[in-house]
């Protein structure tokens, strides 16, 4: 076989493997215009850092680092003589046709030169700069508003700093960025290989490429060798002795492994076939237990050197709800709702629920100074100490539910003819949409936000508002797919309780709630379902409600959420 050919085939081969490398990616479902938080600039570490007093060399990533220009520097390393930059989209095939154009010794010489020289040297910085470029938009955003309620300086100077240890929790949680190299003589999965801790798992997917036997044997040597080693000490690496391998080590031979059961392995071999049956049988065996340890392991082929990254993670335990033989939406459903000296609107919304279902369950969370009795079939009461604030009351309720589904309503709502809730729930029950909480219509009223995620710096980030919606839904046009729906809504009882409802928020809350879900919880807004409200005020509920009995509730609230979230404005 021509040299051009081999090369060729080695160019196709790792675009394969790029293609079939597992590279898990946090995009946005709803197209939300939301920044996730671990993809934070780098830079934002060492703003905080600054202010604790860290250097921000301390927070350092240790993995490896390779330049972003590299691309450029690697043409240059194969065609000394073409110093012209190849546009990204056809680079691959730009290189190729000049290659073959070249003299084919050179161009062994180069491939392998190449896989002698591309050391790993500072790999972090390379993912920094990366994720870096990943960012549209650098610019730190400002607030145009002068806040009402600003945190004052020692709060905020506490701020920063659980601002800063939640920052690096994050960063040290996040997929890593997986790179792959042009030209790779591996094929490999980088990435989504998961094992339990003190478990093992087979590293599968890697071997190399014939056309490298025909590319070695021209530059004078026909030992292949293979070193892997892990990054982090967490695992041992080690060859599974079947049969079969039994056979290859030891009536053939030709076959080296050393450090087998150690952290850093090595296989060497004349014969390829017998590396990449050996390769397919590498495991990697975790050691240290801890719930969740991001491990990678170097797999190294003369210099050429790449990434197989492992999350050693316990499987979490599902939350499965028996509904019955033959459910219905009485054994599916708990209606939830917080009360405060409105006996008046609670009983009568108790009554239009059981008016048309009447076997549905109700909790009902009570913190009046003077309890009393709200009568019903099916109806649980619970009550609480005087005046302990709408979030808590709300928690309380989600916490007593024991249906897989749960339906949120006001106290002064009234069900109506129009109030069909199994319409809410057969879209929570779609297990294509994937749907956490489905909100309805108030009187033919939506109330539908959404929020976009700026970057701040060190005084705290900012969250923009806009009223209205991303999109219809793909499934369900007459619903609109938003952060925020009005406080109607019907939800999956576990999703729902990983986020609560924080008890800070005492007298008025409702966005607050959905602001901690972000990133967690699925939420659209439909118009085919609504519900009646009739509002009800006396002077004891209003004196809360409007917090002229706690004058320092609104500053409590904001500076809660504006610490709590990390923001400056919102």
């Amino acid at each position: 076989m021509r040299i051009s050919q081999a090369f060729s085939g080695i160019i196709c081969f790792a675009l394969g493997a790029a293609m079939s490398t597992l590279i898990l990616l946090n995009v946005s479902r709803d197209m939300c215009t939301l920044q996730p938080r671990s993809e934070y600039d780098i830079r934002r570490v060492d703003d905080i850092a600054a202010i604790r007093g860290f250097p921000p060399s301390s927070f350092d990533l240790t993995i490896d680092d390779i330049a972003v220009n590299e691309a450029v520097d690697d043409i240059d390393d194969v065609f000394p003589e073409n110093n012209e930059p190849i546009d990204s989209e056809l680079g691959i095939a730009n290189e190729t046709a000049a290659l073959m154009n070249n003299n084919e010794d050179n161009i062994t010489a180069s491939v392998i030169q190449r896989w002698n020289e591309r050391q790993n040297v500072g790999a972090s910085d390379t993912e920094s700069k990366l994720r870096n470029k990943l960012r549209l938009d650098d610019k730190i955003c400002e607030c145009h508003r002068i806040l009402k309620h600003p945190l004052d300086d020692d709060i905020d100077e506490r701020r920063q700093q659980e601002a800063l240890l939640w920052l690096q929790e994050e960063r040290e949680n996040r997929e890593p960025l997986a790179i792959c190299k042009s030209l790779s003589p591996l094929s490999y999965i980088g990435s989504g290989i998961e094992v339990e801790p003190l478990q093992a798992v087979r590293l599968a997917g890697m071997s190399l490429d014939p056309t490298v036997t025909q590319l070695l044997h021209q530059y004078g040597t026909d030992i292949f060798s293979v070193r892997l080693k892990t990054v982090n000490n967490v695992a041992v690496l080690f060859i599974s002795r079947t049969t079969k391998i039994d056979r290859l080590l030891t009536r053939f031979g030709g076959v080296d492994v050393t450090g087998n059961g150690t952290t850093e392995l090595t296989i060497s071999s004349v014969n390829l076939k017998k590396i990449n049956t050996l390769l397919h049988q590498v495991i990697y065996k975790s050691t240290f237990y801890d719930i969740s340890i991001r491990d990678t392991v170097l797999v190294t082929f003369m210099e050429f050197t790449i990434e197989v990254h492992v999350h050693v993670k316990r499987q979490t335990m599902p939350d499965l709800y028996d509904l019955g033989p033959s459910p219905s939406i009485s054994d599916k459903v708990t209606v939830i709702t917080k009360t405060f000296e409105r006996y008046d609107a609670v009983n009568r919304l108790v009554k239009s629920i059981k008016t048309f279902y009447p076997r549905l369950p109700i909790i009902v969370a009570d913190d009046s100074e003077f309890p009393q009795r709200i009568v019903g079939r099916n109806v649980k009461q619970t009550l609480m100490p005087f005046a302990e604030g709408f979030f808590a009351g709300r928690g309380v309720a989600l916490s007593q539910v024991a249906t897989k589904y749960f339906l949120w309503v006001d106290d002064d709502f009234v069900f109506t003819e129009k109030t069909k809730l199994e319409i809410m729930l057969e879209k929570l029950e779609d297990p294509i949409s994937r749907i956490d909480i489905v909100g309805g219509m108030v009187r033919g009223r939506a109330y539908n936000k959404c929020y976009t995620f700026k970057y701040g710096g060190q005084s705290g980030d900012c969250l923009r508002t806009f009223y209205g919606s991303y999109r219809p839904h793909d499934r369900y046009p007459q619903c609109d797919v938003a952060d925020v729906v009005i406080d109607f809504f019907m939800g999956k009882t576990s999703r729902v309780r990983n986020v609560g409802f924080d008890p800070e928020y005492r007298r008025i809350g409702h966005s607050e709630f959905f602001i901690d879900g972000l990133g967690k919880l699925r939420v659209i807004s439909c118009k085919d379902v609504d519900v009646d409200h009739v509002q009800v005020r006396n002077p004891k509920y209003s004196k809360y409600r409007m917090r002229t009995i706690d004058t320092t509730d609104a500053k409590r609230h904001t500076n809660h959420l504006f610490f709590n979230n990390n923001l400056k404005c919102t």
